[in-house]
């Protein structure tokens, strides 16, 4: 049985030295933060590695930590979202996952941080954000158990009504080791599948499905005991950790600082976080 990851990081870094042409994988230090950078070019490798091709900017630190390095975590997560996202357009954040299940609510909880904008007036609205607000919505879908409807399908509904230039799709995400739980921001321009840390995978979120660029971000919140379980067996199980309610609140505190900090580059810090209550 193979055991699942969300992150590109721990797919490449299982080939060891033998990357195939067309994946790179790069390191660098940001302080006490750790940044690796894979991109996934061509379908063949995609295949191979199990992520669609893209750019992942993977930032490690501790989340978990209480100190005023989470400000500057939330900084450059600011910095690699704004890097992966058109510079002009309106934002669609969708929060994905399911509020009432702790290890499933980090899109929802993100989702209710973030600022929202695109009713403001024209007036006060910029299409990047330089000299007023950005437009941005928010959506919460939910999950197909409690809707009976895609997540996909939701965001699809919502962006064909809504003049967009970008999609921003919040997940919890699945590890294979443990110390990346918790401590583990995944961003990249490929898109998503709703569920695919917790539940599995289900209608992507991506440029070729709803027609804008799509950037993923999210954190892991659990892991695969198929990688710790003897070569044949298949346990399917995913645990969490028992500090998860504390992993979720400071996770969902910083994306949504990460995310504000991006969209509305015309406020300051202190303003972003009064804003946000």
């Amino acid at each position: 049985m193979e055991d699942r990851t969300d992150l590109a990081l721990e797919a490449a870094s299982a080939l060891g030295q033998n990357l195939p042409d067309g994946v790179t994988l790069r390191k660098e230090r940001r302080g006490s933060f750790s940044i690796t950078r894979v991109e996934i070019h061509g379908e063949e490798n995609a295949r191979r590695l199990g992520k669609p091709p893209g750019r992942y900017v993977t930032v490690e630190g501790r989340l978990l930590d209480d100190t005023p390095q989470l400000d500057q975590l939330a900084a450059l997560t600011a910095r690699e979202l704004a890097a992966l996202l058109p510079s002009r357009g309106a934002v669609l954040v969708v929060g994905l996952g399911n509020h009432n299940v702790t290890p499933d609510s980090l899109g929802p909880k993100v989702a209710e941080q973030v600022l929202v904008t695109y009713h403001l007036p024209s007036a006060q609205l910029t299409p990047d954000g330089v000299d007023g607000f950005r437009p941005v919505a928010v959506l919460s879908p939910g999950v197909l158990g409690q809707t009976g409807l895609e997540a996909g399908c939701l965001a699809s509904l919502a962006v064909s009504h809504l003049p967009l230039g970008a999609v921003v799709a919040v997940d919890a995400l699945a590890a294979r080791e443990p110390d990346r739980l918790g401590n583990t921001i995944q961003l990249s321009d490929s898109g998503i599948s709703p569920g695919s840390g917790v539940e599995g995978g289900h209608q992507e979120l991506s440029q070729a499905s709803l027609g804008v660029p799509v950037v993923a971000l999210g954190v892991p919140t659990v892991i695969d005991t198929g990688h710790f379980s003897p070569q044949g067996v298949d346990t399917r199980m995913l645990v969490t950790p028992h500090q998860v309610d504390r992993l979720i609140l400071r996770a969902a505190q910083v994306l949504a600082l990460g995310l504000n900090r991006a969209l509305q580059p015309s406020l300051t810090p202190r303003e972003i976080r009064s804003l946000m209550g």
